[in-house]
């Protein structure tokens, strides 16, 4: 999955996904499932629960909320 400008409210229910969210504001709740999230410029407030989330945070505001699973995550530009 690929979002590019805009506004893009994402729920992600189950499986798997590679998102890259691009530019915009972005509100996502994933949940259940391995997601590799990538989220470049923009405001993104984020909820992720349970899983496998290896998450990049690159510029911008991110409220970001890591619940339960394993998350190895960086974020720069802030």
């Amino acid at each position: 999955m690929e979002l590019v400008d805009g506004d893009f409210p994402v729920e992600s229910v189950g499986g798997e996904f590679t998102v890259e969210l691009v530019s915009g504001d972005f509100r996502m709740e994933l949940m259940g499932g391995s997601f590799p999230v990538e989220l470049v410029g923009g405001d993104f407030p984020m909820e992720l629960v349970d899983g496998d989330f290896p998450v990049e945070l690159v510029g911008g505001g991110f409220p970001v909320e890591l619940v339960s699973g394993d998350f190895p995550h960086g974020a720069s530009g802030w």
